[in-house]
């Protein structure tokens, strides 16, 4: 009996660092979400099809309130924790001006993406 060839998977790694978006959501209801993806595109499409979170599907969805790009995955769970944290008059700061975010970010060294 002959051994079985010996199988080898090319593993292949990224040559770049993978991106997550951490992105605040305007519901119909006036609410904001914020959530976290490492495809924004991807996820937008769930929430406008009624399959995202629960709270979206509930209060339904209106727009893509703002977004931002950090590199890692653990960076968005940080940064969407942190803006979950915040009150919806904090948050409605952010959305005016996304860019006071870099404050908040810097407080958790967590570099944003242009």
């Amino acid at each position: 009996m002959t051994p079985p060839a010996s199988r080898t998977t090319e593993i292949n790694f990224p040559t770049q660092p993978a991106v997550a978006s951490v992105y605040l959501l305007r519901c119909r209801n006036g609410a904001l979400y914020c959530g976290w993806a490492s495809n924004l595109e991807a996820r937008l499409q769930l929430h406008k099809s009624g399959r995202g979170a629960r709270s979206v599907r509930m209060a339904g969805f209106d727009s893509l309130a703002c977004a931002w790009q950090v590199d890692s995955r653990s960076q968005a769970l940080r940064l969407e924790a942190a803006i979950k944290r915040l009150t919806k008059a904090q948050k409605e700061v952010l959305v005016h001006a996304p860019e006071t975010l870099s404050a908040l970010a810097l407080q958790l060294s967590i570099p944003l993406k242009a």
